[in-house]
C-alpha cells in the first residue's frame, strides 16, 4: 500500500477518535493535509487494489461526522458574530455622536 494511503488512514482514524475534543484549527489542518494526501494518491498513477479501495471507502463513511463537526464550529462562529453585532448596536445606542458641550438653538416662528 502507498505511504500516502497509510498516512491518510492513520490521520483520519486519529481525528475521528478525537473529534469531540479537537479545535477548529486542528480540524482545518487535518482537512488541508487530507486534501494534499488525496491529491498525491490520485496523481501517483499506481493501481489501487480492491483492499485499498475498500479501506478508502470505509474512510468516506467518516466524512459525515467530520462535516458535522465543521458545521458545529461554523454555527458557533456565526452565533458569536451575531452576538457581537447585537452588542455593538446596543453600545452605539448609548454613545453620543454629538458634543455634550454644544448648544441647541431653536428658531421662533
Amino acid at each position: 500500500m502507498n505511504a500516502s494511503i497509510i498516512e491518510l488512514i492513520e490521520r483520519t482514524n486519529e481525528i475521528v477518535n478525537q473529534l469531540e475534543h479537537c479545535s477548529w484549527e486542528e480540524l482545518s489542518d487535518f482537512v488541508n493535509h487530507r486534501e494534499k494526501l488525496i491529491n498525491s494518491i490520485l496523481y501517483s498513477g499506481g493501481e489501487l487494489t480492491s483492499e485499498t479501495v475498500a479501506k478508502l471507502s470505509d474512510l468516506r463513511n467518516n466524512d459525515d461526522r467530520i462535516v458535522a463537526a465543521m458545521e458545529k464550529f461554523k454555527r458557533e462562529a456565526s452565533d458569536w458574530l451575531t452576538q457581537r453585532q447585537t452588542s455593538k448596536l446596543g453600545r452605539s445606542a448609548y454613545e453620543s455622536s454629538y458634543s455634550p458641550d454644544s448648544i441647541l438653538m431653536d428658531k421662533k416662528k
